[in-house]
């Protein structure tokens, strides 16, 4: 009889760390190695009289039952000698855990709780796990799905490299793994049915045609991957921010790309039609989408008058499932026109306020939004997150990064947190201003500060150490990240919240370099590093809403005959002189 170990972890609004519990079972030629349950439950609604019960003291609760479900609902207990998992098949994984007298499981209202969740079989990670707490707090349930191949079961792969033999693939319900071995071109959306894994191999899918990509129906579970990250691709973004591709462009990513998709139509039931969503993916109710690889660049969901635009690169309707640990969604936007309504250029995850029928979006890895951005146009409404825009429930963990994604200045560049209370956000850097109405964000907060202007906000749990963000410009030289004067080492463990501080700079040290600096739009912090003096009458004025900080770092600027003007016909601009070494003396 092997051993199979199951880990539970419950990430609550507390932090509890749980050690695995040790499970003999045979469970055929499955392979499972670790089950990860991860939520947050909020404040306890009841029963905070009784002790926790956490998987690290198994005093506090029993092991009721451990059962594989096949899709005929027969339950098959993995010490049954006769049913075992068979290879190609797929099970659903239930272990239910019964709280012992005087102890309880977290739970947040009178209804349910629910956790996000994975399973690792043979070395491949699976997404959709849904645990349950009674009412009680007695009884918790968690339950994974779906395992679709056991341990011993080769997984059929074809390579593609037409439209034609793409679609044909998917028809196919005996090809798991599609491998693009070219670019491919189509004109019309890719509707997936069941489970299956797309590996782009560091080629581009691009949509010539109108519509998603992409759409994960009712019963459908898209893998994404990139099994080759060597392919280079380059994009240039238009007026609206959305990245075009082209041989020349000057923005690039690496590895295989999802591109060019504009959306489909969303409607309200059978209803009115509410807008466009979904440019790259749309992930219908009871469709489930991972992401573990790929990019997905320059994507747009347009809504028309008086109507919505909804995620850019990905839409997550009420009731589908989204999760992303790898790849990126990049240069994608949403667009309203006019009167209308733009939600989350990167993503968006759909829902209703105060109802548990939401989308489920789960970020964590090295997930990545990169210059994503809900855009309006005259006459348009309100516009909700650059990055992401949450109305169900989103978790976010690890090292996932939005930047550079904008929202129109409406205080959500990067992030629109207004989903259900399971929401938890308890890791990620986030590059731009974050509207978390609800309060989602738990733990440690570091806040930096550039050039004198918010950057970024990075979500850590207490005794972690910051990966520090590091700001590049090219010819500007970053000097660290500063707490009071003094440069902060990253491995000093974080225990309390933080604002760190940093400069990003042109440093001069000659009348020609200043003179360019002081001309070059693109510059906004000029640092002396000697005396210089200014002959020439030559530096243009500070204007067009252009800031700029002067530092005179200690050293003597003679500007001579020439002066430094600031605004003119009416276009504003702003200077601020600063020394950061007003120790130094100077004799005249």
């Amino acid at each position: 009889m092997k051993k199979r170990f199951l880990s539970i972890l419950l990430a609550l609004c507390m932090v509890v760390c749980l050690m695995p519990t040790a499970i003999q079972a045979e469970t055929g030629n499955a392979d499972i190695t670790e089950v990860n349950l991860k939520g947050l439950s909020g404040e306890l609604w009841s029963y905070k009289d009784l002790t926790f019960a956490t998987v690290d003291d198994d005093a506090n609760y029993t092991i009721k039952e451990q059962a594989w479900k096949a899709s005929n609902e027969t339950s098959i207990k993995p010490d049954s000698a006769n049913l075992k998992p068979k290879a190609g098949m797929e099970y659903t994984f239930i272990i239910t855990l019964e709280a012992k007298d005087g102890c309880a499981f977290p739970i947040k209202s009178e209804s349910a709780v629910f956790y996000d969740g994975t399973v690792r079989l043979d070395g491949t990670e699976y997404v959709g796990a849904v645990t349950t707490v009674s009412t009680d707090g007695k009884t918790l349930t968690a339950l994974l799905f779906p395992l679709t191949k056991t341990k011993g079961a080769a997984l059929r792969e074809e390579s593609v490299g037409s439209a034609a033999e793409l679609t044909a693939a998917l028809a196919d319900d005996t090809v798991e793994v599609i491998k693009l071995k070219s670019d491919i071109a189509i004109d019309a959306t890719l509707n997936i049915t069941r489970a299956v894994t797309l590996d782009l191999v560091g080629y581009m899918l691009e949509m010539t045609g109108s519509g998603s990509v992409i759409k994960v129906a009712d019963g459908g579970h898209l893998t994404l991957t990139d099994s080759d990250l060597t392919a280079t691709y380059y994009f240039t973004p238009n007026a609206d921010g959305l990245w075009k591709w082209g041989t020349s462009g000057t923005k690039t990513v690496n590895g295989g790309v999802i591109y060019g998709g504009t959306g489909s139509d969303y409607f309200l039931g059978e209803g009115k039609r509410l807008g466009v969503a979904g440019g790259g993916v749309y992930v219908e109710a009871g469709g489930q989408f991972t992401m573990n690889g790929g990019n997905i660049v320059g994507c747009t969901a347009v809504g028309g008058k008086n109507e919505k635009g909804y995620g850019g690169g990905v839409f997550v309707a009420i009731g589908g499932r989204f999760t992303m640990s790898g790849g990126s969604i990049t240069g994608c936007t949403a667009v309203a026109q006019m009167y209308g309504i733009a939600f989350g250029g990167g993503i968006r995850n759909d829902g209703e306020v105060n109802n548990s029928n939401v989308g489920r979006t789960t970020l964590s890895g090295t997930a990545v939004i990169r210059d994503c951005h809900a855009k309006s146009v005259t006459g348009a409404g309100q516009l909700y997150g650059g990055g992401i825009s949450d109305g169900g429930t989103l978790t976010i963990s690890g090292d996932v990064k939005i930047i550079g994604c904008t929202a129109g200045g409406m205080d959500s560049d990067a992030m629109y947190v207004n989903g259900n209370d399971d929401s938890s956000i308890t890791g990620g850097t986030f590059y731009g201003s974050v509207k978390d109405s609800k309060n989602k964000i738990s733990g440690i907060t570091v806040t930096y500060h550039l050039n004198d202007a918010d950057y970024a906000i990075q979500v850590l749990q207490s005794g972690d150490q910051i990966t520090l963000p590091d700001p590049a410009k090219p010819g500007c030289t970053f000097d660290g990240w500063y707490k009071d004067g003094t440069k902060w080492d990253s491995t000093t463990p974080v225990n309390e919240n933080l604002t760190l501080t940093g400069w990003l700079y042109k440093g001069v040290s000659t009348a020609d370099e200043f003179t360019a600096a002081m001309n070059d739009d693109s510059i906004d912090v000029i640092r002396l590093t000697k005396d210089i003096i200014v002959s020439s009458n030559s530096l243009k004025a500070i204007q067009d809403n252009r800031k700029v900080t002067l530092d005179l770092n200690g050293y003597v600027l003679d500007l001579g005959a020439d002066n430094i003007r600031i605004g003119g016909n009416a276009n504003n601009g702003t200077l601020t002189i600063m020394d950061s070494r007003p120790e130094v003396e100077h004799k005249f």
